[in-house]
């Protein structure tokens, strides 16, 4: 169901976190698996549509050279039980599980894995607005935090400054801009964090955290 998918994407967290190869990678294949089973709804914001990570995450095979004694304990026993009920229609994801493939995705150590790892979280986004779910304020401060952590170095500046601004945009659009997004706006584009005015509509869908 979709709380063991949500905890098994937890578990790639944790091993993206840890550095272990290829983990966020590996919470999008779950991603795509539960998109698989669900028809888009096809409302919602515009997707983003950056030529570079537009498109959505790079898929994988879990056959073949997955190499499954190499994960973690808890990933590979929940990823065994999601094989038995992978025909499941009722499956669909939900706000959470996205933000969890994001959080999985923004929380990616090596560094080899970074282009894959934003790929795959502005494609969570745009499986989002694909199929009618909201993004939620955590939605977009994780991408923000995707920005800063998986754009670092300077060669990535340009990059990191024109991705932050179209997340922080759409946030604004969508009257979710909170303190934690506004944290990690001060952290991938410090020019537009000490720019920005607050204005009314910018937090006007807020509730509840959300």
């Amino acid at each position: 169901d979709v709380d063991t998918y949500q905890n098994v994407i937890g578990c790639w967290a944790e091993a993206a976190r840890a550095g272990a190869p290829g983990a966020a990678k590996r919470a999008t294949a779950l991603l795509e698996r539960m998109e698989g089973q669900c028809r888009p709804a096809g409302r919602g914001r515009p997707s983003f549509s950056s030529p570079a990570f537009g498109g959505g995450g790079d898929s994988f095979d879990f056959g073949g050279d997955d190499r499954r004694g190499q994960w973690p304990e808890e990933a590979r026993s929940l990823s065994d039980a999601i094989d038995g009920c992978y025909n499941d229609d009722l499956v669909a994801p939900n706000r959470y599980v996205y933000n969890a493939v994001v959080a999985a995705c923004a929380a990616t150590a090596r560094r080899q894995d970074g282009p894959s790892a934003l790929r795959g979280a502005f494609g969570a986004y745009n499986g989002m607005i694909e199929r009618g779910v909201a993004p939620s304020s955590e939605t977009y401060a994780l991408l923000l935090l995707c920005c800063s952590r998986l754009l670092p170095g300077e060669q990535e500046a340009d990059q990191r400054i024109q991705l932050s601004r179209t997340v922080f945009e759409a946030a604004c659009d969508s009257g979710k801009v909170n303190k934690r997004v506004l944290t990690q706006l001060k952290e991938s584009n410090r020019a537009l964090f000490n720019s920005y005015r607050p204005v009314p509509r910018h937090s006007l869908r807020l509730r509840d955290g959300h």
